[in-house]
């Protein structure tokens, strides 16, 4: 019995490691697109380092501290002067550790790419890496009206559909079970939204209602991987 299944195995094994390698025609159009991105997230971050320092040492107040993830509010800038720190403290302690997550982040994803270029799920793992590490600097734009808000609302999608992309991909780089392809879709739709138009909150229905929904997709997601 089991030599009359040794071929069929020995056949997906190999079709399995044929889909999962880059065709070498595509590996230098691969590896030039990820120099483009890395260069291109560096220059979105750096150019936006100004406005998001000053956005840093200015205190939110009302609604505005709602959908910040760094701004300060009045009270808490109060606790940290109490410590005997102050706001260029805090700011610079936030883009510090920005700057050391961006560089392990583009560290691991260089390795990737020199060594495993070739495989299509760790070229994708390795694009993911390059936009997550600023992610905590391109989510935190949205208001500004600075000319890089934009650009850094691209980013910020970018970041967040290949996290999903990866997620739903790992570890063959297919869409187990298939209908798996349907809910990439579900979660692209509601990024959508929470990137171009204004940021996510709880203060209304609708906020709470598309938090219930993704929160549901990324359990199906875990369900999946676990399944695997």
């Amino acid at each position: 019995m089991n030599v009359e299944h040794a071929p069929t195995e020995v056949t997906e094994s190999r079709e399995r490691h044929s889909f999962a390698r880059v065709p070498r025609r595509w590996l230098l159009l691969a590896r030039g697109t990820w120099l483009a991105l890395v260069l291109l997230t560096l220059a979105i971050f750096f150019a936006s380092l100004p406005v998001q320092l000053a956005q840093l040492q200015t205190p939110c107040a009302g609604a505005a501290c709602a959908v910040s993830s760094s701004q300060l509010s009045a009270a808490q800038v109060g606790t940290l002067k109490g410590m005997g720190l102050s706001v260029g403290d805090y700011a610079g302690f936030t883009v510090a550790l920005t700057l050391a997550i961006i560089a392990v982040c583009l560290a691991v994803s260089t390795v990737i790419v020199w060594r495993r270029s070739h495989d299509r799920m760790a070229l994708l793992v390795a694009f993911m890496l390059v936009t997550f590490g600023p992610l905590n600097a391109t989510s935190t734009l949205h208001a500004s009206p600075s000319p890089w808000q934009v650009p850094n609302q691209c980013l910020f999608f970018l970041a967040n559909a290949l996290f999903v992309l990866v997620f739903c991909l790992f570890p063959s780089g297919r869409f187990v079970p298939h209908w798996m392809r349907w809910t990439i879709g579900v979660l692209l739709a509601g990024l959508i939204p929470t990137a171009f138009i204004a940021p996510l909150t709880l203060t209304t229905p609708l906020g709470w209602l598309v938090v219930l929904v993704f929160l549901g997709e990324l359990a199906t997601l875990v369900v999946v991987q676990v399944h695997r």
